[in-house]
């Protein structure tokens, strides 16, 4: 491989000379071929579990490594662009999710008594027929209810020679996505409320995202881990240009 690189390089200063050589350009495109390693990503399984799709993450995997070009002597492959070129990849890589849960359901109510001293709660009319502001303690039962749902797994990365079988590297990579929607009530003086409580008190409580976006936003984290890991593994010096 590393003969093919130099004689991709030799090819290329040759055509430098002659640019409309044939022959050079052949030899180059054979060198390159030959110098290349290449890489087929296979598609990540079905989560039977829950029947979701794990496209869309293979497809932003896939995405990013094929458009990071800094490396020319790198090429990755769908198993079925593969299959259609008749290519024999040198490495095989393989990517799943397992020990994960979506949107495991946790409840907390917390109730709390609030009181906000100095509040004006009327006047009263002065001998010099002024109005002067009557100040007191406003009180209120604050409930606050908190349903959250947590969702975290592991996704696991292989990379296989494709001709020995040997495990070349592997990691597993954890991702956690916690959805969480409060809602209240409370009696007694609004005023002793906080901005913050009182919005919290005139919202409804929403219904809870579809498993499959609970599961697609846990991943999220899960992207630039498994990009960089395979970015690292391929940038060194045995596989880099």
């Amino acid at each position: 491989r590393m003969s093919a690189r130099n004689a991709y390089y030799l090819y290329t200063d040759a055509l430098r000379f002659d640019p409309a050589s044939d022959l050079a350009k052949s030899k180059q495109m054979e060198a390159l071929d030959k110098a290349i390693v290449k890489v087929v990503l296979e598609q990540i399984p079905v989560v039977k579990a829950y029947d979701f799709s794990c496209s869309f993450f293979y497809d932003q995997v896939f995405t990013s490594l094929n458009n990071d070009r800094r490396n020319l002597f790198l090429q990755f492959y769908r198993p079925e662009e593969a299959v259609k070129m008749k290519i024999a990849p040198d490495h095989v890589i393989t990517m799943s999710f397992d020990d994960f849960v979506v949107g495991q359901v946790s409840d907390k109510k917390v109730i709390t008594d609030l009181h906000r001293d100095s509040v004006i709660v009327g006047s009263v009319k002065m001998p010099d027929g002024s109005n002067k502001n009557v100040y007191n303690t406003v009180t209120a039962k604050l409930t606050i209810n908190t349903r959250t749902l947590e969702s975290k797994g592991l996704i696991a990365v292989q990379i296989v020679d494709f001709h020995t079988k040997q495990l070349l590297a592997h990691q597993k990579f954890e991702g956690v996505y916690v959805w969480q929607d409060d809602w209240g009530t409370f009696n007694g003086d609004s005023r002793a409320l906080s901005e913050k409580q009182l919005r919290i008190c005139n919202k409804q409580q929403i219904s809870p995202p579809a498993p499959q976006y609970l599961f697609l936003e846990f991943t999220k984290p899960l992207y630039n881990s498994t990009i960089n890991y395979l970015s690292n593994f391929y940038s060194a010096t045995i596989y880099r240009m």
